[in-house]
């Protein structure tokens, strides 16, 4: 440790900030009075920086104990024992050198000074840091059983590992200025008002943010008073734990599922509850979902804001619906229900979108779309703004049982889907894609109009793609309403030609091999050039089945190498 460039930087701080030293130390000490409390201080005065060594205190070393208030003007080590406390004012510098040291401060903790913390402080009381603070391991636990508020001086001051565990009920922690947190956050009881103040985690680990529930969440109203996640080109999670009040009922869980975005650093998250003011209501609403219109919007809304918006990669988002509020006496009904997103500044619902054509939805009856899931799911945006969940009660035109597109031996396309029931449906279209975005009509036919009974279709695409290319099956009723099947990738390759699919896949991929090589290596590479699979060894003219179960969701790319060629294909890895 350079004491002496310790010693000079003090004095510059101390000449800047002695005026706050004397009102704290005056409030520090004026209820000790009353209260019977006796005040130690900390001087240095062997110049070893001992905690532990009872000449460096006036009065004597203290006793561990409620009553054992803490003023630290020197430079001190901490090195244990576990000491408690009531109440703790640094003026010059504390030192808390390792993990296994406890402080316990029942009472106010005021930073003036310096503090650099390696350790453990529980604080029962307020926290006051203008000071500068490095905690760069250590960990602060927020204990106590009445609200405690948090003061800092600056955005540079942060806490590394912060942890709420407040038995309060209402409001247990209060902001008053801008928070940052550089290591985790872990939430296990008590409430954390933003109060019109940013709270921010620096970290960019979707799992530095632990636990959250209806009784450990984080209350974000305003744009100001926002929850702030950095977030990086990666895989991870990242969980939001927002609500609207101290209330469990006002508890709004959101998670996002981080898929390589790209130029966005950090995403700022509240909740509003739409009133009816303007039209901000389920009776403007105008979203679609598979054909059939949206009726019922949930008041709460999910506010995101980027510092930039993404310029590559998607995410799939969660919200959970449990204690959400549907608008028009509605209700969310198994299976039609859904994700919608609308502009930023958007004060009006008819702006909201469900996204069907660049996203997708879990199937019907599984986890995300099932209202005892407790949550609904969509995948695949690529730009933030406001987000709730919204729903409709109409019956549905047709109960599609499957919907198939395969290539023949003529290379043309068989489809071929079956319906178990048909209510006022008017006619079935058939789309094509070359990239699953842009589609064209391929065909129509006829419905059946009503019908109860198990019906089967067909039709042949005489001219195909070549390539990889996509279908999908959209059926109209007589009143205009429409929906969209699954979408179904086919594969139409020339004789010797090097294909794979499908893609998306989910468990396996195929890679016909045709005549373009003689012995290859087949390697599967994440999209930061990791390998993922080991490569294997091949001849000519075979088709490979590849077991891709175990890879994680995302994008991956298919490199196929020889002495003589070297070629990439990129595919998805669908949930």
């Amino acid at each position: 440790m350079n004491t002496e460039n310790k010693k000079l930087r003090r004095v510059s701080f101390l000449n800047k900030t002695l005026p706050l030293m004397t009102m704290a130390l005056f409030v520090f000490l004026l209820p000790d009075v009353v209260n019977a409390q006796t005040t130690y201080t900390f001087t240095n005065a062997q110049k070893d920086y001992d905690w532990n060594n009872s000449k460096n205190w006036e009065g004597g070393k203290p006793a561990s104990g409620p009553n054992t208030n803490i003023v630290i003007q020197g430079t001190c080590n901490y090195n244990g024992p576990a000491f408690e406390l009531g109440k703790l004012l640094i003026t010059g510098e504390l030192n808390i050198l390792n993990l296994l040291c406890t402080l316990k401060v029942n009472s106010h903790t005021s930073v003036m000074g310096q503090l650099d913390n390696a350790g453990r402080i529980e604080i029962g009381g307020n926290v006051d840091i203008q000071g500068p603070v490095a905690m760069e391991r250590g960990t602060i636990v927020l204990n106590g059983n009445s609200t405690q508020s948090i003061t800092m001086g600056g955005v540079a001051n942060m806490f590394y590992n912060l942890e709420i565990d407040n038995s309060s009920l209402g409001i247990s922690i209060l902001l008053l200025d801008h928070c940052t947190i550089g290591g985790t956050l872990e939430l296990t009881d008590g409430t954390i008002n933003t109060n019109g103040n940013i709270l921010e985690m620096t970290s960019e680990t979707g799992d530095d943010l632990i636990g959250g529930s209806e009784t450990s969440f984080i209350i974000a109203t305003t744009a100001a008073g926002a929850f702030r996640r950095h977030i990086e080109k990666n895989n991870d999670t990242y969980v939001f734990p927002v609500g609207l009040s101290a209330a469990e009922s006002d508890y709004y869980k959101m998670e996002l599922e981080n898929n390589q975005l790209e130029t966005t650093s950090y995403l700022d998250v509240f909740m509003v509850r739409n009133n009816g003011t303007y039209e901000n209501h389920s009776g403007s609403g105008n979203a679609y979902h598979e054909g059939t219109k949206l009726l019922y919007y949930c008041d709460e809304e999910w506010s995101m804001n980027p510092d930039t918006e993404p310029t590559g990669g998607s995410f799939n988002l969660t919200l959970y619906i449990d204690n959400l509020n549907v608008g028009l006496g509605g209700t969310l009904q198994d299976n039609k229900y859904t994700i919608v997103k609308r502009p930023s500044a958007s004060q009006d619902f008819a702006h909201y979108d469900s996204f069907e054509g660049s996203t997708t939805i879990p199937a019907d009856g599984v986890e995300g779309r099932m209202v005892k899931s407790g949550y609904a799911k969509r995948s695949g945006f690529t730009s933030f703004s406001k987000a709730t969940v919204a729903g409709s009660n109409d019956p549905l035109p047709i109960k599609l049982l499957e919907f198939n597109a395969e290539a023949n031996q003529e290379s043309l396309v068989a489809l071929s889907w079956t319906t178990a029931s048909e209510l006022n449906n008017d006619f079935f279209t058939i789309e094509r894609s070359r990239d699953g975005v842009d589609y064209e009509v391929m065909l129509d036919t006829a419905g059946a109009g009503t019908s109860n009974q198990i019906l089967h279709y067909n039709a042949i695409d005489d001219a195909p793609y070549e390539g990889l290319s996509y279908y999908r099956l959209k059926q109209t009723d007589y009143d205009g309403k429409y929906e969209y099947s699954k979408l179904v990738a086919v594969n139409i390759s020339k004789p010797g030609q090097l294909s794979i699919y499908p893609n998306p896949a989910k468990d396996h991929i195929k890679v016909d091999l045709g005549d373009s090589y003689n012995d290859i290596n087949v390697q599967i590479e994440s999209i930061s050039g990791q390998k993922a699979l080991a490569e294997n060894h091949y001849s000519n003219g075979q088709t490979l089945t590849i077991d891709i179960k175990d890879l994680k969701p995302g994008i991956y790319f298919l490199r196929l190498f020889s002495q003589e060629k070297n070629e990439v294909f990129k595919f998805i890895k669908a949930k």
